[in-house]
């Protein structure tokens, strides 16, 4: 059912572990008056960027309706740049945060980030900024930390086995809650080849 939902119905079935730590993907987008027209919200966001394993933070270009655009700019105390979305060019900041907090039985989110988070975030974002002044940007700033993939909440190795499998007998869990360790990328791919993997040993 997902990074949060899943180990929601895994305590009230009785596992009460699961839910002990987690990942959430912390974000930040970095936005930058532009002199052109550069910005078209039917673009493919992410077409370009790279991932700094080392630092723990991956940095990609980023495009967003108009409405996440005003909330990012309202959010950010920058008023003066509420109109100017098709003038705005993006950098999305990711960082690989460390799995801690908890989520409960009743679907209660908590955690907090540790310095060595706030460290990557910080390194990224400056890099964010600096790209965006070598493009031409002007009157940057950036949106408050968002989350994008929470996982890592049923971990693979802990409460699951190598047929992603609970103790509990036919019980299966295959979404981002079972990647065992911080991600900080888009785990499409790879809930799709664990599901293609579950998917034959069901069948099997």
């Amino acid at each position: 059912a997902g990074g949060v939902a899943s180990p929601v119905i895994l305590q009230r079935s009785g596992i009460r572990e699961a839910g002990r730590g987690f990942f959430c993907d912390p974000l930040r987008i970095g936005v930058a008056l532009n002199q052109e027209d550069g910005h078209r919200e039917a673009e493919l966001p992410m077409s370009a960027g790279f991932v700094d394993r080392e630092a723990g933070y991956m940095l990609t270009d980023m495009t967003v309706p108009l409405n996440f655009y005003r909330a990012f700019a309202w959010a950010a105390g920058r008023v003066d740049m509420l109109a100017h979305y098709r003038h705005s060019m993006m950098v999305m900041v990711k960082i690989r945060d460390e799995i801690s907090g908890e989520i409960s039985a009743d679907g209660r989110v908590w955690r907090h980030f540790s310095a060595a988070d706030k460290n990557r975030m910080h390194n990224g974002v400056g890099l964010a900024a600096d790209i965006l002044r070598a493009a031409g940007g002007r009157r940057l700033f950036f949106s408050p930390w968002l989350a994008a993939h929470p996982g890592g909440s049923v971990r693979l190795g802990e409460l699951l086995d190598e047929r992603l499998s609970c103790r509990v007998p036919n019980l299966h869990v295959c979404d981002a809650s079972v990647i065992p360790e911080s991600w900080g990328l888009p785990p499409t791919l790879t809930v799709l080849s664990l599901a293609k993997y579950l998917g034959r040993i069901l069948l099997g």
